[in-house]
């Protein structure tokens, strides 16, 4: 009888701690996430050994708030179009895969090449905006974690500002240098 009760206890152990195992490295390798009310908010990275995260959730829901990222009419470049369609999630996707706007080229090298992009898309469907940001890889090696969080926020701030607004005479430039770092990075 006794050695019942062990097999069966030991068995439950094994069980629970495989169940919490499981748990535990799923949430892990989960993108970071905020939920507000109706509003998803999430970064991931497609790039090997970068981890971001937000270093400023109030700064970034405060600043999609004041765009009205949310609701009114996108304007989405890379597809040229533009929707009334309310979203009711936006991921940022860190990636060296390059993108079709805000391009920055290096003319040294040849030939010369995109070293930092964006990329919006829109999937209508689940209401979701994809935000892709690129840095070469050449980039991500040799920038502080720092800085990578500097130039990931002002990009990200940028290619938003464009998506709610014209951006002519600069004016995404501007938006983005004046705004604050909200995303943290780990190499």
């Amino acid at each position: 009888m006794n050695k019942k009760i062990t097999i069966t206890l030991v068995t439950a152990l094994f069980l629970s701690v495989g169940v919490l195992g499981y748990l535990f490295f799923k949430q892990t390798l989960s993108p970071v996430q905020i939920q507000n009310e109706n509003e998803l908010i999430t970064i991931e990275s497609e790039i090997q050994g970068v981890i971001p995260s937000f270093s400023d959730s109030t700064y970034l829901d405060a600043t999609l708030s004041e765009l009205n990222l949310w609701n009114g009419e996108k304007r989405i470049y890379e597809t040229a179009i533009r929707t009334q369609i309310p979203i009711s999630a936006l991921h940022i996707i860190l990636t060296t895969k390059e993108q079709a706007i805000n391009q920055t080229i290096d003319p040294s090298t040849d030939p010369p090449s995109v070293y930092q992009s964006a990329g919006i898309v829109l999937d209508e469907s689940t209401k979701s905006l994809y935000l892709y940001l690129h840095l070469s890889q050449e980039m991500i090696n040799t920038t502080s974690e720092k800085s990578l969080e500097q130039v990931f926020s002002k990009m990200a701030l940028r290619r938003l500002y464009g998506v709610k607004n014209d951006v002519d005479n600069n004016q995404d430039v501007d938006y983005a240098q004046n705004g604050q770092t909200f995303i943290r990075i780990k190499k």
